[in-house]
C-alpha cells in the first residue's frame, strides 16, 4: 500500500482542491507553486494562509494568470527559484486547479459573440496548457490531476483537451477524462465538472464510480450560528421585487409554486406568462428595462441568463459561482445565505478562514472539498494498483449520466437519493 504521499500543490487558488488531495493523501503537500499574478491576490490567499506554519515552502512563477512561463520570480535580493529544487523531486502526485474562465458555462454562452476568451482558443486557457507543461517537463510526478469546467469534456472544449492530450502523451503519460457531478459526492449542489488525470503510463486507468445520497441543503446548514451578519445574507433591492411580486401572486406557499415552475424567479414568471407582472414592483428604470430586454429577448425567440433570485427546495442547489452567491434563497428563511453557509455548501471547513463579505463571489471558483477528495482517492487507489486499466492512451468517462466505464457504454445511473 502507497503510504506518506509526496504531492505538491500547484496553483491552489481558493483551496478546495488541495483540502481534498489533503484529506486524500493523508499530509499537507511538500510545497505549493504558484503564479506570482494569481497568489498575491487578496482572492487567493485563503489555502496559503491557512497553511502557514506547517513549514510548507512556497514558489512563485512570474508573471500572471494567462502566461506560459517557466520562469521562477526573484526574490529581493535578485535570486529566484530553479525546477532543480528538491521540493519538486520524486513526487508521487501534482494538484491543479488551472483556471476554467475560457470553458465556463458563464463565458462559452458569448461564443457567438465577438468577444475574446470563449471556448478551446481562450486566452485563459494558456494558464491549463502551461501549467500541463511546467508539471510533466519538470515536475514529472507519477499522477497529474487537475479540475476544470464541464465544458472540457464537450465539443465547445474538444481542441483544447486534444491539445493538452497531446502533450501529456509527448511526454510519456496517458490521461482519463472524467465528467462529474458534486451532486453524486454528498453535496447537494448540482455542480458538474471535469477532472483529468494524467498517469505516467502507456494506458490510461479506468476510474471507479460510487455515489453517495446527498443530504438535504438545511441539513448541512442548520447547526451554523443563527445570529449571522445581516449584512452577509441581506437581499439585494432588485430580489426583494421579485419576492414580493412572487408573494403578491401565490401568498404563502409562494416557494412551492416557485419550485413547481423553474429555480430562477424570472423564469417562473415567465413560464406562467406573469414576467411583466414584476417590472411594477422595481424602483428603478434599470431594473424595469432588464425585464423588458428579457421579454424582447423572448418575442426574437433567444434566450436569457437570470439575474433573479433563485430558490432550490430541499435539495439540489444551482452550480455555485460568482454571480449566483448572492442571489440563492435560503430553503426555510427569508433571506439568502450567510458566508459561512455558502462555505459550507462547497464542503470547505468550519476552521477554514472565512472569505470577506466582499468577496463572497470568489467561494463558487472553489474546488468542493468532497469532490476533489474522491478522485484524489482515485489517484490513491491507482497508486496502489487497484484500478482497472484501459488499452487506451486516453480514455473518457462519465460519472454525470452514464455507468462510468467509459465512452462506449454509455446507461443512466441511479444517483442513491430523490428530488
Amino acid at each position: 500500500m502507497k503510504n506518506n504521499i509526496r504531492w505538491l500543490a500547484y496553483q491552489p487558488l481558493i483551496g478546495g482542491m488541495s483540502i481534498g488531495a489533503e484529506q486524500a493523501f493523508g499530509c499537507p503537500p511538500t510545497a505549493v507553486l504558484d503564479y506570482d499574478g494569481i497568489a498575491n491576490s487578496e482572492l487567493y490567499l485563503n489555502y496559503l494562509n491557512n497553511i502557514k506554519g506547517n513549514n510548507i515552502k512556497h514558489f512563485y512563477l512570474n508573471d500572471g494568470a494567462y502566461s506560459l512561463t517557466e520562469k521562477f520570480k526573484q526574490d529581493e535580493n535578485g535570486n529566484s527559484a530553479t525546477w532543480d529544487r528538491p521540493e519538486f523531486k520524486n513526487l508521487d502526485v501534482v494538484v491543479g486547479v488551472p483556471i476554467c474562465a475560457g470553458l465556463s458555462s458563464a463565458n462559452t454562452q458569448k461564443l457567438g459573440n465577438s468577444c475574446m476568451g470563449c471556448g478551446s482558443n481562450a486566452v485563459q486557457n494558456n494558464n491549463m496548457v502551461g501549467m500541463m507543461v511546467n508539471t510533466l517537463k519538470y515536475l514529472k510526478p507519477k499522477v497529474y490531476i487537475f479540475e476544470n469546467a464541464v465544458k472540457l469534456a464537450t465539443k465547445i472544449g474538444k481542441d483544447i483537451k486534444e491539445r493538452l492530450e497531446t502533450i501529456a502523451n509527448k511526454a510519456g503519460y496517458s490521461c482519463t477524462l472524467v465528467k462529474c457531478n458534486t451532486i453524486n459526492h454528498g453535496l447537494p449542489q448540482n455542480r458538474p465538472r471535469t477532472f483529468m488525470i494524467c498517469v505516467r503510463d502507456t494506458k490510461a486507468p479506468i476510474l471507479e464510480y460510487v455515489p453517495t445520497p446527498v443530504p438535504k441543503i438545511i441539513d448541512c446548514i442548520k447547526d451554523l450560528p443563527k445570529d449571522a451578519s445581516k449584512e452577509s445574507c441581506e437581499i439585494r433591492i432588485g430580489d426583494q421585487a421579485y419576492i414580493r411580486c412572487l408573494k403578491d401572486l401565490w401568498g404563502p406557499d409562494y416557494r412551492k409554486e416557485w419550485l413547481n415552475h423553474n429555480t430562477a424567479a424570472d423564469l417562473a414568471l415567465d413560464e406562467m406568462g406573469l414576467l411583466e407582472k414584476v417590472i411594477d414592483y422595481f424602483d428603478t428604470e434599470k431594473e424595469k428595462n432588464r425585464v423588458r430586454r428579457y421579454l424582447e429577448k423572448k418575442k426574437q425567440g433567444l434566450g436569457w441568463m437570470s439575474f433573479a433570485p433563485v430558490y432550490c427546495g430541499d435539495y439540489k442547489l444551482p452550480s455555485l459561482y460568482g454571480r449566483s452567491m448572492g442571489r440563492v434563497w435560503h430553503p426555510v428563511e427569508e433571506r439568502g445565505y450567510t458566508v459561512r453557509e455558502m462555505m459550507r455548501l462547497m464542503g470547505l471547513p468550519d476552521d477554514f478562514p472565512e472569505v470577506p463579505q466582499g468577496k463572497k463571489g470568489m467561494i463558487g471558483q472553489s474546488v468542493p472539498v468532497c469532490t476533489a477528495k474522491y478522485y484524489c482517492d482515485q489517484v490513491v487507489k491507482y497508486l496502489n494498483g487497484q484500478l482497472e486499466i484501459s488499452d487506451e492512451k486516453n480514455y473518457d468517462q462519465d460519472f454525470e449520466s452514464s455507468s462510468g466505464m467509459g465512452k462506449k457504454k454509455k446507461k443512466n445511473i441511479p444517483t442513491g437519493f430523490n428530488f
